[in-house]
């Protein structure tokens, strides 16, 4: 039996993806605002685009080495983005994660509410010492969302990447989280609420 993933926050789903998926993802994906921060995903995005996402994303190897999850509305139930943690490592004991969201949904901090989730996902149920992640130069929500939860950025590199979406190369901050940096930000947190 394949491991499914669902986790709930106060406001959100984190699962896997399905097909019943697809209309959103191309609903939300079919924006050069979300794509020109991102990699692979072309521009427009297409059925066959989401058609490719979904095969790749029904391939759940065992042991589970990538957790790519929709970011569903808890109460809507509706894809309004996505997460993902990849390249589990279990003897490192590292992954890395990255996540975008539908550009109605910025600014509810809903993005914040998933990352907050798989963090504690990847440091106490997969028992993850260290988290890696990236934002190309210009993504400074991004930036500042990774830095909000500890981030810390560990280098820069120019040119890495030519984005499917728009063409141009760009230039990447690459960013880390230590498991013992996490836990001091929480323990900060909590000092701080009582």
């Amino acid at each position: 039996m394949k491991e499914k993933i669902k986790l709930n926050t106060k406001r959100l789903v984190l699962r896997d993806w399905n097909r019943k998926d697809m209309e959103y993802l191309i609903e939300n994906l079919n924006n050069i605002n979300i794509t020109k921060w991102m990699h692979i995903i072309p521009n427009p995005y297409t059925l066959e685009d989401a058609k490719k996402w979904m095969k790749i994303c029904e391939e759940i190897e065992e042991p589970r080495v990538n957790y790519h999850l929709a970011i569903e509305l808890k109460f809507e139930r509706h894809i309004i983005g996505g997460i993902a943690l990849t390249n589990v490592d279990s003897l490192d004991q590292t992954a890395t994660i990255g996540y975008w969201l539908g550009e109605k949904y910025w600014n509810k901090n809903y993005a914040a509410e998933a990352l907050e989730e798989i963090l504690e996902f990847s440091f106490n149920k997969l028992n993850l010492r260290r988290i890696n992640s990236s934002t190309f130069v210009g993504n400074v929500s991004s930036r500042k969302m990774l830095e909000k939860y500890g981030f810390k950025e560990e280098g820069f590199r120019k040119k890495i990447y030519r984005c499917k979406a728009d063409n141009e190369l760009k230039d990447e901050y690459i960013f880390g989280l230590l498991k013992e940096d996490w836990l001091d930000r929480i323990k900060t947190k909590n000092n701080e609420n009582e």
